[in-house]
């Protein structure tokens, strides 16, 4: 909101030359002259040229009499109404403007209270905004036809083309408005104030805005332009395509106690919040730009965090916080701008995010910030670096070095942060604070401790724990926050902390291929089987399997393999395809697989053995020759082909002869436990 919406008996003399006596007659511009009439309250401007310009925090002439004015003429001859020419003049019903006026200056009616309606003459070319500011019966703003710069259309105001809605007055009763088809911009501003309207919607064809429940968006909706005053609800969500907040797009919505802003916004405009109601709100981290009284009279906010992106803390930005109580600023911003933190009387604490040098560089405007300037900042050099680590009580060293996986129900644990503060920093801390997000499930044995610390650089790192209780089984978030209001959090699973740890046992199972061509290397594929059994009495989830290969083994599928949950009691199995080569002699696989977040460890030796079969046939392989093995028990054997190539193969019988058929330079492939030798 601009400056003209402070206090109305705020007004200051900023000439003090000039004559403050009583008058009802006098100038206001090199050739124009005003006089007011007590017996019919008309004050009239007349003369030759342009009016004199005036500020609301300087005297008009006829300040004394502003209340008392009832009508206002503009003479024949006058080429301009100057700045703030009607301010206040809350009993005029009735404004008469010459044809010769040219120009409309800001706020030339503001808070004419009691005027209904404007006629804008067909000489004029400019309004400057706000020119209507505060005229709350206003509901009618015509326009002479012959005017070629704007128009009317049910006493709305637009340019001559109606491509740029100007000002929807103030005191209409409506409580829905379409924005025109042809409409491609509307001013800043154009609907302040409009306390009636709760639906602002757009005609079928406009492709410059979009509505959605009756909130005015542009039309690809990343810039929310005006929430209506009116519209029912005490709380709204930004959404997450919206990254640019219009001037006064929240401006006096006094339902709203709540919003969300999201994590995408990136900049507020002037004036976004003023006369808002709600106690606290969240800035997105993103947000680099606040405009000028952005928080204007926004009486309830209590506390604010500024964003670490944004750099100056515009004009007037929390003028009129009355209850403001602190405020956390980052090492970003360079700039204080006037009249910040005018009027915060309840101002009493200042989080710094840097150190008193950083601080002192900042440049801040006195006027209007006088009591930020008196408070000492707190300064907080960095905030929290680290996130929440867990240890669990060690009965045997008496201390809470146990790990955080072996934590069950009932135990007692401790909490721990690093914070990381400005050497200089004023810090205590009472204001540390440990919560959970179930309340039931951990109890905090506050307040704090501080462990140790150590200084580096000018900066001390302080190691936070406090004491906490398990109660309760469950996924929860524990958040930890520090005195200068930074947070930090983290995830406990406590429905998969246990009391005993996971089993596993191995079993393989194998199949030989054997090349008799000599075109590839014979081998035996390995089927590791490994069974895995939750014990315990609640779920376990998330659970891994990794299978660490011997040497000389190949993994055919991934190392480690997902096996998700396990219920209470549950076994369930995972399997790992491998291959080990065939070898003239004996030899030891020995391989392990680690399961779960406890380590579970089962190992496995898979083992070889040669021995020499005899043929009843000489060594000349023929396709229709046929082998017969005097073996016993044993499995696995050594043959020879014409060229005196030695493979193995394995064929598991208790029978004292076998007969065995093979294919010249094919493979033969073997079936653990090998009833059937099967041939390509």
């Amino acid at each position: 909101m601009s400056n003209q919406n402070q206090e109305l008996d705020d007004f200051k003399v900023m000439d003090s030359t000039q004559d403050t006596t009583s008058s009802t007659s006098g100038s206001c511009g090199t050739n124009v002259k005003w006089k007011f009439d007590s017996s019919n309250g008309q004050l009239t401007i007349s003369g030759t040229g342009a009016m004199a310009d005036y500020s609301y925090s300087e005297h008009i002439p006829w300040k004394e009499y502003a209340k008392k004015i009832k009508s206002v003429v503009i003479a024949s001859g006058v080429t301009t109404m100057g700045n703030y020419t009607l301010w206040n003049c809350q009993s005029v019903t009735n404004v008469e403007i010459a044809d010769t006026v040219k120009e409309i200056h800001t706020s030339a009616f503001g808070y004419c209270k009691s005027l209904t309606e404007v006629k804008i003459p067909a000489s004029v070319t400019s309004i400057a905004l706000p020119a209507f500011n505060n005229c709350d019966k206003m509901t009618t703003i015509t326009v002479d036809d012959s005017n070629k710069s704007y128009c009317s259309k049910n006493g709305i105001l637009f340019n001559k083309e109606m491509t740029n809605l100007i000002c929807y007055p103030v005191g209409r009763q409506s409580v829905a408005y379409q924005i025109p088809s042809t409409v491609t911009s509307i001013e800043n501003g154009a609907f302040t104030d409009c306390i009636s309207l709760a639906t602002i919607g757009v005609e079928s064809g406009n492709i410059a805005f979009s509505s959605v429940n009756g909130i005015l968006y542009n039309a690809n909706k990343t810039k929310l332009i005006r929430y209506p005053i009116a519209k029912a609800g005490n709380s709204f969500k930004l959404p997450n395509t919206v990254t640019v907040l219009s001037d006064y797009a929240f401006y006096n919505c006094g339902n709203l106690t709540e919003i969300d802003l999201g994590d995408k916004l990136k900049s507020i405009g002037a004036s976004t919040f003023g006369l808002c109601i709600f106690k606290e709100i969240n800035l997105p981290d993103v947000v680099k730009t606040i405009g000028n009284n952005a928080f204007w009279y926004c009486r309830n906010l209590t506390s604010i965090k500024i964003p670490s992106n944004v750099d100056e803390i515009d004009y007037g930005t929390f003028w009129g916080c009355s209850s403001l109580a602190s405020v956390t600023i980052p090492t970003s911003v360079k700039k204080i701008g006037q009249d910040a933190f005018h009027s915060c009387s309840k101002l009493k604490k200042v989080y710094y995010m840097g150190s008193p040098k950083s601080w002192n560089e900042i440049s801040i405007v006195e006027t209007g910030n006088e009591n930020l300037l008196d408070l000492k900042p707190q300064y907080y050099g960095g905030g929290i670096i680290s996130s929440i680590s867990i240890g669990k009580y060690n009965k045997d060293e008496g201390n809470y070095s146990g790990s955080s996986k072996e934590i069950n129900i009932g135990d007692t644990c401790s909490f721990s942060v690093e914070l990381t503060i400005d050497e200089n920093a004023d810090l205590t801390f009472d204001g540390s604070e440990w919560s959970c997000s179930n309340k039931d499930a951990i109890t905090f044995n506050t307040p704090s401790t501080v462990v140790s610390s150590k200084s580096e650089n000018s900066m001390i790192t302080y190691y936070i724990s406090v004491i906490g209780k398990i109660n309760k089984a469950g996924t929860y978030t524990v958040e930890f926050l520090s005195p200068n209001g930074e947070t930090t959090s983290t995830s406990v699973d406590i429905s998969n902390i246990l009391k005993d740890s996971l089993s596993v046992s191995l079993s393989a199972e194998n199949i030989f291929v054997v090349d008799l061509d000599g075109e590839n290397q014979s081998h035996i594929n390995l089927k590791v089987t490994a069974t895995i059994h939750n014990p315990n009495t609640q779920k376990v989830t998330g659970i891994k399997a990794k299978l660490n290969p011997a040497i000389g083994m190949t993994l055919v599928t991934n190392q480690e393999l997902n096996v998700g949950d396990l219920a209470a009691d549950g076994t369930t199995t995972v399997t790992w395809n491998t291959s080990v080569p065939f070898l003239l002699s004996d030899r030891d696989y020995q391989y392990n697989v680690v399961v779960g977040a406890d380590n579970a460890v089962a190992t496995q030796v898979y083992q070889t053995t040669t021995v020499e079969a005899s043929s009843k046939s000489d060594r000349t392989f023929n396709e229709k020759d046929k082998w017969s093995f005097s073996h016993g028990e044993v499995n696995t054997y050594r043959i020879s082909d014409k060229s005196l190539r030695t493979y193995l193969f394995t064929h598991s019988t208790n029978s004292d002869n076998e007969t065995m058929k093979w294919k010249y330079d094919k493979k033969i492939w073997m079936e653990q436990n090998g009833v059937v030798l099967v041939m390509e």
